[in-house]
């Protein structure tokens, strides 16, 4: 096979073996090689995204398709810097870049993969903690929320905004607790910092998962935060994924 061809199929190559394992024997640098091995260089060489669907060098984050069969619409937003997830230090530095902002910003990618558009309040964020993952490389999904969940989150559209609620909003057997929060777009504080606000959270925010949903709540547009504590002992490992429709399922 001649040099030219075994080059520009590497990077394909190198996808297809780093995702397509087990999960138990996956790679847990996969995505974080995919990015500063191939959707980098190929940036800041002017080669466009390279096999992430885009790429923002100077911002600082990629997007990469989800390459699971059962999660057809869902893409992750991955920071281009070295982050190992949810309890790294560099989600509560003070200019950190703001990952969920970017990830609510790619919002039109799940709408054109599944042919449809649809409102604010079927997106969601969602990263896990890291008894639920498999990636040693922060990576938050973007993609749809389940409707039961939606509907559910509806009721709460009374609560205080930007405080925090007791852990009792119940996704199966798993406590969730939920903020309502107002605007348009994230803006500061981040979701992690608002995560931060809870005093168990900010001494140890890799026993916690979170997902943003996107609400409206009469005219106004806004978000619900959701926050789940890891408790193995009970079945909980911190997944905030579980509340997302993985072939976004919309009526």
């Amino acid at each position: 096979m001649p040099a030219r061809i075994r080059l520009l199929l590497a990077p394909l190559l190198f996808l297809l073996l780093a995702l397509a394992a087990p999960a138990a024997h996956a790679d847990p640098d996969a995505l974080w090689k995919i990015v500063h091995r191939n959707c980098v260089p190929a940036a800041e060489a002017g080669k466009g995204s390279g096999i992430c669907a885009r790429v923002d060098p100077a911002a600082g984050w990629a997007l990469l398709k989800d390459n699971s069969p059962e999660k057809p619409q869902q893409y992750l937003l991955i920071p281009t810097a070295r982050v190992t997830g949810i309890e790294d230090k560099a989600v509560l530095a003070p200019h950190a870049p703001d990952w969920f902002a970017d990830a609510w910003a790619a919002r039109d990618l799940v709408a054109q993969r599944l042919g449809r558009k649809f409102g604010r309040s079927w997106v969601i964020l969602a990263i896990n903690s890291p008894t639920a993952r498999t990636q040693e490389q922060l990576h938050i999904h973007v993609g749809c929320v389940r409707p039961g969940v939606r509907a559910a989150l509806t009721t709460r559209a009374g609560m205080p905004v930007d405080v925090w609620s007791a852990p009792d909003f119940l996704y199966g057997q798993h406590p969730y607790r939920v903020m309502r929060a107002l605007g348009r777009e994230l803006v500061r504080p981040t979701p992690f910092q608002r995560l931060a606000e809870l005093p168990t959270a900010r001494a140890d925010m890799g026993g916690y998962s979170l997902a943003v949903v996107g609400a409206r709540f009469g005219t106004e547009p806004g978000f619900y935060l959701l926050a789940t504590a890891a408790n193995p002992e009970h079945g909980n490992p911190a997944g905030a994924e579980e509340l997302m429709a993985p072939a976004c399922e919309l009526p």
